[in-house]
Parts: structure tokens; C-alpha cells; sequence
């Protein structure tokens, strides 16, 4: 199965990675060939946390929406997605590189976070609830006639709260 979407995102995210590490680069050669540390250089600073922040939450951005993809995610939602989320490193990136305030890149941060955050609920909820409607019946002693029971069958509420109140 081919992933074009994550691929697209992934290549393009590269090229953005490869810019930003030569854009640290070139600021220490300029700074006298600086190894390790910032040297106390705001620029060099903002450089390297702009990559840094980069590294930090690209990877975790292609693998969820690989996941997606191979979950076979609508093409239209991923896309969306992707977009958003290249958006927003593009807009953060600008921000910690070429503004002297916070609120641009807080802008690419917001829309990330949004972006993380919408997946987050989206792919835990229905991964947890297909989990535990395809789990073995199980259950646990919680007290005075309370058990607490995962059931493998797809009960309604109904049946279930019927049920509850034949053990109590």
C-alpha cells in the first residue's frame, strides 16, 4: 500500500529540515565557526530553537497522519490535515526567524497544537472504543456487588444497564 499523502508531506518536510539545519549552520560558520552552544547569539538562538522545535513535533505529525492513511482516512481529511499542519511549521518557523516578537510563531504553534490535538481525540476515542468492543469479556471486583464488566458483544445501553441491575 502507498501512503502519497505522508510521503508528499515527509519529502517536503526534509527539504524544510535541511533548510533550517544549514540556516544554524551558516550563522555559526559566521560567528567564527561556533561547534556547540548558542555563544550567546539571539539569532543563532532563535535558529536553533526553530529547528529544534521542528524535529520536536514533525515526526510525531507524520507518523499519526501515516496512520491515518493507512487506516484508509478520507483523502480530503488528510489533506486538510497535512496542510494545516505544514501551515503551521511554515508560519512558526517565519516567526522564530524573522520577528522579534512571539505572536507569529504562536500563531504556528496554535495551529499545530489544534491540529495534534484534533488527531489526538480522533484517532484515541475510536481506537479505544473498537478496543474494548472486540475485547474478551472481562471484569473486575470493585466493591460490595459492584463488577465492573467489559463485554465482548456490542450491547446497547439498555442491555446493559438491564443488565446491572441484575447483579446488584
Amino acid at each position: 500500500m502507498t501512503l502519497p499523502i505522508v510521503s508528499i508531506l515527509a519529502g517536503v518536510f526534509i527539504l524544510m529540515l535541511v533548510a533550517l539545519s544549514l540556516s544554524v549552520s551558516m550563522r555559526r560558520i559566521h560567528l567564527g565557526g561556533i561547534f556547540f552552544g548558542d555563544a550567546n547569539d539571539d539569532t543563532l538562538r532563535r535558529k536553533i530553537r526553530a529547528q529544534g522545535n521542528f524535529i520536536e513535533y514533525v515526526p510525531t505529525a507524520l507518523i499519526v497522519i501515516g496512520l491515518m492513511e493507512l487506516a484508509g482516512a478520507a483523502k480530503l481529511q488528510l489533506a486538510v490535515l497535512a496542510i494545516a499542519f505544514f501551515i503551521s511549521r511554515v508560519v512558526h518557523a517565519y516567526g522564530m526567524l524573522y520577528t522579534k516578537t512571539a505572536s507569529v510563531g504562536a500563531v504556528g504553534m496554535m495551529i499545530q497544537h489544534a491540529v495534534l490535538l484534533s488527531r489526538a481525540f480522533g484517532c484515541f476515542i475510536p481506537a479505544l472504543f473498537r478496543y474494548l468492543l472486540n475485547s474478551n469479556v472481562g471484569y473486575k471486583y470493585l466493591g460490595h456487588k459492584r463488577i465492573y464488566l467489559i463485554f465482548r458483544d456490542k450491547f446497547t445501553l439498555k442491555k446493559l444497564a438491564n443488565y446491572s441491575t441484575q447483579i446488584s
